[in-house]
Order: C-alpha cells, then structure tokens, then sequence
C-alpha cells in the first residue's frame, strides 16, 4: 500500500481553505494544521462589555448639567441642590418645591447608589431543583456611603413632610377608584 500523497496546494478545496482561514484571522501551515490569532475570550468580552455597561449608567447617573465636572464637584453640586431644595421645601412647602426636593433627593441617591455598592448574583450547587440564587451587595466607597447616610439623616425633617404628602396622595387615589 503507497503512503498518502502529497498535498496539491493549488487545487480549489485547498485554496478554499486558505481564503477561509486568512479571513478567520487562521494561517494554514504546510501540514494542514492552523494556527490561531489571538480572539478574545467569551468571558473577556462578557467581562469589557458589563464594563461599557456599568460605565453608561454612572454617566447616565449623573445629571446632564454635571457632566464635565469631576465626581468631588458633581458630589459637592449634588449636595447643594439637596440642601437648597430641601430648606426651599421647609420654608414654602408648595407642589413645585416638593417635586424639586425628590428630584434632587432621587438623583443624589441615585449617584451614590451607583458608586458605592456594587451588587453581585450567585447561584449555589448544580442541582437545578435545590438551586437557591444569592444577592451580595458589596461597598465600594465607604465614606461616600457615609456621607450619604449623613445627608439624609440631616434632611428627616423634610423627608418626613415629603412621605405625609405621598402618604395623603395614595388615599386620595384609592378614594377615586
């Protein structure tokens, strides 16, 4: 029995083969055997794009007039409108100063959230009928979490006024339907 022939690298299934591998990012070797480029991972492009992610909702968190600014003064920004808001609302508590107030409440947290927990899913065992899914919230930036827990333990005044009026729109909704 005669060995295998050689390899015709000029007929159109070899040649098919290298066009394909040459697009794929492949070289083929005289052997047959190819060599791969270097491709990124499934879990390094999971991994860059829950990155991109993440970084369009902190840009997203921050308000648009606040977009140039660095984090210090965005966080500085963020806590004069809280506190005007919030003595405006004390003085005259009319509709327009209580929208302003858990607007500029609602973005704060929203910043702080955003940058200073970090939030991580996990399910245990490979049994799918025991399987249980865990939550773990990890803190990031302790002393902004401190600082936000500050700011609003200064505004409970304010904070309490805005859930009466909330508490007063729900009945008035249950009253009309």
């Amino acid at each position: 029995m005669a060995g295998p022939s050689p390899i015709d690298h000029s007929s159109p299934f070899f040649a098919s083969i290298a066009g394909q591998s040459a697009l794929s990012g492949s070289t083929v070797r005289g052997g047959g055997k190819k060599e791969k480029a270097k491709a990124p991972s499934f879990a390094g492009a999971l991994r860059d794009r829950a990155e991109a992610e993440r970084e369009e909702a902190l840009a997203e968190s921050v308000p648009y007039a606040y977009r140039n600014l660095s984090p210090e003064q965005v966080l500085e920004r963020m806590l004069d409108d809280v506190h005007s808001a919030g003595d405006l609302l004390r003085e005259k508590p009319l509709p327009d100063n209580i929208v302003a107030y858990k607007g500029a409440v609602r973005s704060f947290v929203k910043y702080v959230v955003d940058r200073a927990f970090a939030v991580s899913e996990s399910t245990s065992g490979g049994n799918i009928l025991k399987r249980k899914k865990f939550t773990q919230v990890q803190v990031i930036d302790q002393k902004l979490e401190q600082l936000a827990a500050g700011i609003l333990s200064g505004q409970k005044a304010q904070l309490a006024l805005l859930e009466r009026i909330e508490e007063i729109n729900g009945l008035l909704v249950d009253l009309m339907s």
